[in-house]
């Protein structure tokens, strides 16, 4: 299989070091996320003592949690009108990175 000169492999791409910190940096904040979910309702529970008060935090958490997803998908949609090669937002990727991303890794 031939790489074209502009498209690296992912192996060249996690030897790069700023990509390499990225992935890592989203890991960790993935793990960290994780503990979150489990850290805010334990510590509402041992405060209050009530599940009441347990499931409000839940939920809240759950709706600023798909607000902010869906805010992210209307943006993306927005930005993706017209790039630079003149294609039309139904030929590209809503979830394809911005070009911003591509610069920064570069």
């Amino acid at each position: 299989m031939t790489e074209e000169p502009g498209n690296p492999s992912f192996r060249q791409l996690i030897r790069t070091r700023n990509f390499g910190l990225l992935w890592g940096a989203g890991g960790l904040s993935a793990i960290a996320d994780q503990f979150d979910l489990i850290a805010f309702p334990w510590l509402v529970l041992l405060v209050t003592g009530d599940p009441l008060a347990v499931g409000i935090v839940i939920s809240v958490m759950a709706v600023a949690l798909l607000v902010s997803s869906l805010m992210l998908l209307i943006l993306r949609i927005e930005s993706s009108g017209a790039d630079s090669e003149g294609t039309d937002a139904a030929e590209s990727s809503v979830l394809s990175p911005p070009p911003a991303t591509a610069k920064f890794l570069w």
